[in-house]
């Protein structure tokens, strides 16, 4: 809570998703906000009131059943938010859609998930060298989230763990993990790292978001 009564802050990092047990929580407390008092009324919003706010409100409007599916919850959102704009379309991109079916997959499974085995991240291989230095390359680094929160992050590690390694040549990049404990919401992000420059000047090259669960 904000400090104002009736506002809820879901705080996620820009890279990340909204983490699946937040989308429940998040839909339990705005029904249950607009269930206080028929002028009740619920405003979502994110950095670009789109993407994140509308995987929200889809995620409302399946939990409570004034839709019947996530996916048409997205379509109809996307409809009246966007309309004809292609540009704020593109903003919901695929990891966006995946959560949305892992939403829609829990509920059909009655608030469980298929596994909730723990996994292990070995080695994450890019293939293709993207041209970030000018030269065909670029300097890479890693940071995994778990949950919402830094868990790892290579750009800031003066000292790399024992078991790190980045292998780069011209054709792949390659991640080498000492068996990092994954579980629950994840997302890895790699980006383009500047020579001696601070965490916050890098650039992120592709992220990619996933529930251990599924």
């Amino acid at each position: 809570y904000s400090g104002l009564a009736g506002v809820c802050l879901y705080a996620v990092d820009r890279h990340c998703q909204v983490p699946l047990k937040r989308l429940f929580k998040a839909s339990q407390a705005m029904g249950g906000w607009i269930a206080l008092h028929p002028d009740n009324q619920c405003l979502v919003q994110c950095s670009t009131g789109v993407a994140r706010s509308g995987v929200m409100l889809s995620a409302f409007l399946r939990f409570h059943g004034l839709i019947g599916d996530c996916v048409e919850a997205m379509r109809w959102f996307m409809a009246g938010r966007c309309g004809d704009s292609e540009a704020d379309r593109r903003l919901v991109h695929e990891q966006y859609k995946r959560y949305l079916r892992y939403f829609e997959d829990t509920c059909s499974l009655g608030g469980r998930v298929p596994s909730r085995t723990p996994i292990r991240l070995h080695q994450l291989v890019v293939h293709t060298v993207p041209n970030f230095d000018g030269n065909g390359g670029c300097s890479p680094a890693v940071s995994v989230y778990r949950n919402g929160k830094v868990l790892f992050d290579s750009s800031v590690l003066v000292t790399l763990p024992t078991g790190f390694r980045i292998y780069v040549d011209n054709s792949f990049i390659v991640f080498w993990f000492d068996r990092l404990l994954l579980y629950q919401d994840v997302l890895i992000r790699v980006a383009h790292q500047a020579p001696n420059s601070s965490s916050s000047n890098t650039t992120t090259i592709f992220t990619h978001a996933f529930n251990t669960g599924y």
